[in-house]
């Protein structure tokens, strides 16, 4: 029986409990182990799910049946799974579920109390109140007992003056977290934060076609500013965006690899550049894909992204604002975008497995791919203008012309 708050009910007077089931998540591990990214995989309801999005779900719903089974099979991986021995992801997670438990009524201010001051304290301080005191359970405390004053006559009450503005005093947070901070506000409203984001390499949008222009660019800090209720509630936000573009980034490697090209297009995937386009598209996203500090114009949805030296990491396709978030993201391997890398590798090796492919694809469109050919052995080659057929129109120079 899993040991949560979720797992028992009440029918009467009388305590039960729910018998939780255990789920089966993949046996693929996410990135780093991220436990709030790993994919459920039955019961079927919530199959191809995280269990984050699970979990934000079943809270939103009040489903406390199955926040038991949810609760139970966490518990379970946390006993069971070496990588998430002590996980405190899972921790956290099996906490906001009990937290949401724990939740009194709306109005029943007497469960408040009890949770608040506990059974033993509420029960002495609802009876020992001190004359002219009253309990209130509202505010869980004895309250002075108002007197009775002589009528005077109607007196229009006097209400105090609400100042709007943001309330979270950013004490404890990251330096000047809060961009809108007001210490007279009363009233909380509109609270801005901002986050800053290091990105390692650029990302360009394609101005034409064949990406031999780019616009748009991103790349070093970004600063990333959102209106949220709390901040807990912005890193939220960014984490759930950030965690769409960690799944969209999965479902479209690996794939084809020309050459000295690395990143997205190799067998070996560097975890530091998934993270760090996943970073780019959620800035992108939440930002609503305005980059208006950067130069150049957004005409095309193609992404193209570098490291430092100017290597290419990969070609995107499918990056502006789609519903759901980055539902169309896919590598860009257009006929422009693949002879473009061809020509940036001159002298550099096909892997084996794609020569057949591309020979092909160079075969049946020999005007698009003029000036490229693949060897023998697969080493890609730029072809010279001048052939053989004009070596042969030159005019010989004879040994008559020679002695003159």
């Amino acid at each position: 029986m899993a040991n949560s708050k979720c797992c028992k009910y009440k029918v009467g007077s009388e305590i039960r409990e729910y018998t939780p089931d255990r789920w089966t998540i993949s046996s693929d591990f996410p990135t780093d182990n991220n436990l709030a990214l790993h994919i459920i995989t039955s019961p079927s309801k919530f199959a191809d799910k995280t269990i984050r999005t699970v979990t934000d779900e079943l809270l939103e719903d009040n489903d406390k049946e199955n926040l038991c089974s949810l609760y139970y099979t966490i518990t379970w991986l946390l006993d069971n799974i070496t990588e998430y021995k002590n996980n405190t992801v899972a921790r956290g997670i099996l906490g906001e579920i009990d937290d949401h438990c724990e939740k009194c009524p709306k109005k029943d201010y007497k469960c408040k109390c009890v949770k608040k001051l506990g059974q033993e304290v509420y029960d002495i301080n609802s009876k020992d109140c001190d004359e002219e005191f009253l309990w209130n359970d509202k505010k869980c405390k004895c309250v002075k007992e108002p007197k009775e004053e002589e009528d005077e006559g109607e007196v229009a009450p006097i209400e105090d003056e609400k100042v709007r503005g943001c309330m979270v005093n950013p004490k404890g947070l990251p330096d000047d977290v809060t961009v809108n901070y007001n210490p007279e506000a009363t009233l909380n409203f509109g609270c801005v934060f901002k986050k800053s984001v290091n990105l390692e390499n650029k990302f360009c949008f394609c101005v034409t076609d064949t990406c031999e222009e780019v616009g748009r660019c991103i790349t070093g800090k970004q600063v990333l500013t959102v209106k949220a209720r709390s901040y807990e509630s912005f890193e939220l936000i960014y984490d759930r965006v950030r965690e769409r573009a960690l799944k969209a980034i999965s479902s479209i490697m690996p794939t084809l690899r020309i050459s000295g090209e690395k990143g997205f297009y190799s067998k070996n995937v560097l975890n530091t550049d998934v993270n760090d386009l996943a970073n780019a598209l959620t800035l992108l996203e939440l930002k609503n894909y305005n980059l208006s500090q950067a130069k150049g114009q957004l005409d095309k949805s193609d992404l193209v992204m570098t490291d430092e030296y100017g290597n290419y990491l990969g070609f995107f396709n499918g990056v502006l604002m789609t519903s759901p978030p980055f539902e169309k993201l896919k590598l860009q391997l257009s006929g422009a975008v693949l002879r473009k890398r061809l020509l940036n590798n001159v002298g550099e090796y096909i892997p084996s497995n794609w020569t057949d492919t591309i020979r092909n694809l160079i075969l049946t469109r020999k005007d698009y791919y003029a000036g490229i050919s693949l060897g023998v052995d697969g080493i890609i080659i730029k072809e010279s203008n001048v052939g053989l057929i004009n070596v042969l129109k030159e005019e010989p120079i004879g040994l008559g012309k020679l002695l003159k």
